[in-house]
């Protein structure tokens, strides 16, 4: 038996065993394997995979934690603990939930697990944004809401029979309210209309929503946007030539991970300028106040997000950006970083405080709120925990 025939089976057994543990933790099936009959076929029924995490504790999580710190890095077994914790941070997330429709979590046919949101109208978190954006317009700011794409509505043909998502046609209902009271959106669902080959590999062969190239796509097409208005980014940072993919090895590819003492993902795509792209910023953490200066090689996409203030000292353009979003914000602050004179970038999901005052001490251009049509992340941002609260 050679090496990696031994750290195969090595490395399964581990799995199944954490796997066990796990079950045993949680105490209810994590696995609900429901089986429906096929619409186009008379042969046997296929499993549909739902997460039924019942009897979840914030134990586990901790539990979860220890193994994957004493995983071996780069390891099946670690990147499966991974995925495992966010599974369980998510479930548990969602019990803060009272009576809103949200998302189940379900296998592919590919064996990739994605989101498929339940008929709900949206309107918490559309009422959310028009009081926002109409709030903004009264102290002279502008207000762009950006529509990012994700797998739920793209991966239908790929659902097995009986399930239904239903995130594009809420999304839409949502859109109509926005146009009723004349707020700007940009809708970027269709940008791979024209590239089924790019489309393909980044929603079924991998999770897009982690993938900067990706949020590349959505940058551009923002980028685009905001040139109308006069926010012009310089042409080199709207090529795709102009970058290049690694795969993050953990700190030692990032200085600016370094300068934040913080912890990348190992074995993620990631989009770095060329190395003719001479950076020159000056980045701040908002929550910790540690500071990172000078030229570098960092990653575009800032995975651990974190609350930040950007100088761009490489260009000239003297454009603010406050940029709000949700988790694909993890991939598409770089990007602007990159591009802006200054921005100010705030992800929902980990953003506690009061965003109107801080908007409003900036005093920025434009606001750009950047959100996929995800019941989840609408609800639980926006409904739940208020976060673009008008008033303190």
């Amino acid at each position: 038996m050679n090496c990696t025939n031994a750290y195969r089976i090595c490395s399964i057994g581990f799995i199944t065993f954490i796997f066990s543990i796990f079950a045993v933790f949680v105490g209810n099936q994590i696995l609900d394997l429901k089986r429906l009959e096929s619409r186009d076929s008379s042969h046997s029924a296929q499993k549909i995979s739902r997460m039924g995490l019942g009897g979840l504790k914030d134990s586990v999580l901790n539990f979860l934690e220890g193994k994957i710190d004493s995983a071996i890095e780069g390891s099946g077994a670690r990147d499966f603990l991974i995925d495992l914790y966010g599974l369980a941070v998510r479930e548990l997330e969602l019990r803060k939930l009272n009576n809103v429709p949200t998302d189940k979590i379900v296998c592919l046919e590919n064996g990739h697990l994605c989101n498929v949101s339940e008929k709900s109208d949206l309107a918490g978190p559309t009422r959310a944004v028009v009081d926002f954006a109409q709030e903004l317009q009264k102290r002279g700011i502008p207000f762009l809401f950006v529509l990012e794409p994700h797998k739920g509505h793209k991966t239908a043909r790929m659902l097995y029979p009986g399930l239904y998502d239903h995130s594009h046609e809420n999304v839409e209902k949502m859109l109509a309210v926005f146009r009723q009271n004349q707020i700007p959106v940009l809708d970027t669902r269709n940008i791979f209309l024209h590239d089924p080959e790019t489309h393909y590999a980044l929603f079924y062969k991998g999770d897009s929503h982690w993938n900067a190239l990706y949020a590349f796509f959505v940058f551009r097409e923002t980028a685009k946007e905001l040139a109308k208005m006069g926010i012009l980014a310089p042409e080199q940072n709207l090529e795709q030539k102009n970058y290049h993919f690694v795969n993050s090895c953990g700190n030692s590819m990032n200085d600016l991970s370094k300068g934040f003492g913080k912890f990348y993902l190992p074995l993620e795509p990631e989009l770095l300028p060329s190395p003719q792209w001479k950076t020159n910023l000056s980045v701040q953490n908002v929550l910790t106040q540690e500071t990172f200066e000078g030229s570098f090689e960092a990653h575009v996409f800032m995975r651990d997000l974190f609350q930040l203030s950007v100088q761009n000292h490489a260009v000239r353009n003297r454009h603010k950006i406050f940029l709000v979003t949700d988790s694909m914000g993890r991939a598409s602050c770089g990007f602007f970083a990159l591009a802006y004179d200054q921005v100010e970038f705030r992800p929902l999901n980990q953003y506690e405080g009061f965003l109107l005052q801080e908007i409003e001490k900036f005093q920025p251009e434009i606001v750009l709120l950047m959100m996929t049509g995800r019941n989840y992340g609408m609800e639980y941002m926006l409904t739940h925990k208020k976060l673009l609260s008008v008033s303190e």
